[in-house]
């Protein structure tokens, strides 16, 4: 059978795909030579066709965009974050299935790989549900798209907490230390995610790269956050507070 190099696969804007078609396109093409799709506005498409996605371009996936995908939750986001090492840049605006189930779940089967501790107990947590919320958006991703995604809340972005620590675990037979890692993220869109508070703007300030942040309409930040985020991070050029009513003129 003869397959394709397809590296770009745009499926949005009217498609009536579902996981079948997706199951059936990929057939037909290299494992891992893809590196972006754009599947937004494919409501046919659920957890099982992101499954599909992710299992087949687990090591050359960059970038993906599922704005309104309303078949795909937790779960189909779960399985990108598990499988897709690569990946730069994740579109998940309108999943209005996007919570923050699932925060932390203990398991040793990730014991060599991520390991999140406070300062009085030790927590690991797989990659099951919100985890892309976890390692790879804030020590991976560069671009993250949260824009209405309206059950996302602070807590969904605890982990930037100063009292969390996350390191790679090496070998133990190796006796390395844990390497902490380093916090990638540069563009982040939280627009309309009106449950976020100023909370999350001081944690999002440990992004020491981040360069734009959209923060449209949610009405529950003030001055506070926003000048605790100008003045902690170094390489902020853009930030959109539009009609945030609780940001005063004088900002």
């Amino acid at each position: 059978m003869n397959r394709s190099r397809i590296t770009i696969l745009h499926l949005s804007t009217g498609t009536n795909i579902c996981d079948e078609g997706i199951t059936s396109l990929l057939a037909y093409t290299w494992s891992n030579c893809l590196q972006r799709i754009d599947a937004s506005h494919c409501e046919a498409i659920t957890n099982i066709g992101i499954s599909v996605i992710a299992t087949r371009c687990a090591q050359s996936l960059q970038k993906i965009q599922l704005s309104r995908c309303t078949g795909v939750s937790d779960d189909g986001i779960a399985i990108l974050a598990q499988h897709c090492p690569r990946l730069r840049y994740v579109d998940v605006r309108r999943l209005k299935n996007l919570t923050d189930k699932g925060a932390y779940v203990h398991s040793e089967k990730q014991r060599h790989k991520t390991h999140t501790h406070t300062h009085t107990e030790s927590k690991h947590f797989t990659y099951s549900t919100r985890q892309f919320l976890v390692s790879r958006t804030y020590y991976e991703l560069e671009t993250l798209i949260l824009k209405r995604c309206s059950k996302i809340t602070d807590k969904a972005f605890e982990v930037l907490d100063p009292d969390f620590n996350v390191c790679i675990l090496y070998d133990d037979e190796k006796n390395e230390s844990p390497k902490p890692l380093e916090i990638k993220l540069a563009h982040l869109d939280i627009a309309q995610c009106r449950n976020l508070t100023d909370v999350t703007l001081k944690r999002v300030s440990r992004c020491e790269r981040l360069d734009t942040i959209k923060v449209e309409s949610l009405d529950r930040i003030t001055d506070e956050g926003v000048l605790h985020l100008a003045s902690s991070c170094p390489r902020l050029r853009v930030v959109d507070f539009m009609s945030v009513r609780g940001v005063s003129a004088r900002i």
